[in-house]
């Protein structure tokens, strides 16, 4: 069903990630501020900017082929 290929999917894409930007992402989805993001992660709030741009860029190439 849809669903199944839904969670396929997400699976997919989440595979595309590495730690590093599953932990910048989950800091920011739970509200955490980019500057103490960047604080907690030891780097400065451009180079957050540049890994989130990449990583969402990442999600929305990745491509499920059957």
């Amino acid at each position: 069903p849809i669903l199944e290929l839904a969670d396929i999917i997400a699976e997919a894409r989440l595979h595309t990630l590495t730690d590093h930007d599953l932990e910048l992402l989950t800091l920011l989805a739970n509200g955490t501020s980019p500057a103490e993001a960047a604080k907690q992660l030891q780097i400065s709030e451009r180079t957050l900017r540049y890994h989130r741009e990449a990583a969402v860029g990442r999600l929305r190439d990745t491509v499920l082929v059957a």
